[in-house]
């Protein structure tokens, strides 16, 4: 009736509110904290399901940025600063040339020509490799820290210049029937021509596409503006994470917060207590020491409280399973795990069990991209055709509109035939708060 925004008029209530009920990533990134208002000197904060906070905190603050996102915001900006030139600031072209330096300097980091369409291969003989490299190489080797960093990211708050360019794109992007020939893709303007496709058909099957996964958002300046943020920030212990290929597209920089305690301290500084509650926090001490005494809190003010599990001991049986059917070793760290004698093993003993257990089965992998490599590989290797020969296979979704959808598919087919398979993420959608009982998992 109104015609006002509950979110501003939740933001304004803020000051006056007695209890403030918020989501993870309002809380605990200081830039988020201050932007809504929120003020926790002497207040008491609740974290609830805080078994997740130690990686929810290094998530919030480690930054990835691919090589197609520097190579759009380098042709866009470029076009921007061109197309504006006479009517900007001397202080603001200023820094905007920082800016294209920076952009430029990752760009040539990752093997990549600037100016240059990143989906053309620019070192044919390159192969792809990922390089973790300390902080301070990182800005000493990309020439940029001799740049006010903090000035440079408070004048793209102020003037905006990240929304300014999504405008600017918006604004000026070639119309959707303008030609049908395919200009050569060269130079700054090589991006604005190609942000809209031709053929609506084509547009329905590239969206459909694996590619379009890592497809840059329209707007690529905000990612630079987040990656220099993390790197001006007092950050205790990160890395860089470098990759390299033959194109620029297949490059990325990431930002890896490795010490969580230097986000949390503020929090534990400020506030009059800090409660911390979750099913599944043991160790402890790991927690406590991780968190809060790295964080400077007093370890005499540090208590614990804890209550035995919700399921007797007799009733669980977990097994650790070494090796394979063919005896191979089941080895899954990092060097290991996208081998193809270790996926194959994997398959066989999949099948095996499948073979074995009645009615569902849920497995869980470490993350989205491993549980899709698996998935291809057993597709081609035919392991998932023998197993849907027992069991129909379901897969976690990664749009949390379709996980009620997929639960349900999944629970019917446990109910009205053999079983049913479910692959799924640890700490994605259904590895927490939801129960596999009975004859599900």
């Amino acid at each position: 009736k109104t015609h006002s925004c509950p979110y501003y008029a939740s933001r304004s209530a803020i000051p006056l509110a007695q209890l403030v009920v918020l989501p993870y990533n309002t809380l605990l990134h200081a830039g988020t904290r201050k932007a809504v208002g929120l003020n926790l000197k002497n207040s008491i904060v609740i974290i609830d399901e805080a078994h997740n906070l130690v990686d929810t905190i290094t998530n919030i603050h480690s930054v990835n940025i691919s090589g197609s996102q520097l190579g759009l915001a380098f042709s866009q900006l470029t076009q921007y600063r061109e197309r504006y030139s006479t009517r900007l600031k001397a202080k603001n072209i200023l820094y905007i040339k920082q800016l294209l330096f920076i952009l430029s300097s990752f760009i040539k980091m990752l093997g990549g020509a600037p100016g240059k369409d990143p989906t053309e291969i620019t070192n044919q003989c390159a192969k792809e490799e990922t390089n973790l490299i300390e902080v301070a190489d990182f800005l000493s080797e990309s020439q940029i820290y001799n740049l006010d960093l903090f000035r440079l990211i408070k004048y793209c708050n102020v003037s905006q210049i990240c929304h300014k360019l999504n405008g600017f794109v918006e604004k000026y992007q070639p119309s959707a029937s303008v030609t049908n020939s395919k200009p050569v893709k060269t130079g700054v303007g090589s991006f604005l021509s190609t942000i809209n496709k031709a053929d609506k058909k084509e547009e329905v099957v590239t969206a459909n596409s694996e590619n379009n996964e890592n497809r840059p958002p329209a707007n690529s300046l905000q990612s630079l503006v987040e990656l220099l943020s993390s790197l001006s920030m007092k950050h205790g212990e990160a890395r860089m994470v470098l990759t390299k290929g033959p194109k620029l597209a297949a490059g990325r920089i990431r930002f890896l917060l490795l010490d969580p305690a230097n986000q949390f301290q503020q929090i534990v500084r400020e506030a009059h207590s800090v409660v911390v509650a979750g099913g599944t926090m043991r160790p402890i001490s790991e927690f406590r020491d991780q968190l809060f005494v790295s964080a400077g809190a007093d370890p005499a003010r540090v208590t614990s409280f804890s209550c035995d599990h919700v399921v007797p001991g007799q009733n669980m049986l977990p097994l650790v399973i070494s090796s394979g059917p063919s005896g191979a070793r089941l080895d899954f760290s990092y060097q290991f795990r996208d081998k193809k004698e270790t996926l194959d093993e994997l398959g066989r003993a999949l099948v095996n069990i499948v073979n074995m257990v009645p009615g569902g089965m849920v497995v869980f992998f470490p993350s989205y991209d491993y549980e899709k490599l698996v998935s291809k590989h057993l597709e081609t290797s035919g392991v998932l055709a023998r197993i849907e020969n027992k069991k129909k296979i379901f897969r976690e979704p990664k749009t949390s509109s379709e996980l009620d959808k997929v639960l349900g598919d999944f629970a019917t087919a446990v109910r009205l035939s053999t079983g049913a398979l479910l692959m799924a993420v640890v700490g994605g959608k259904m590895s927490e708060g939801i129960n596999f009982s009975d004859n599900l998992g």
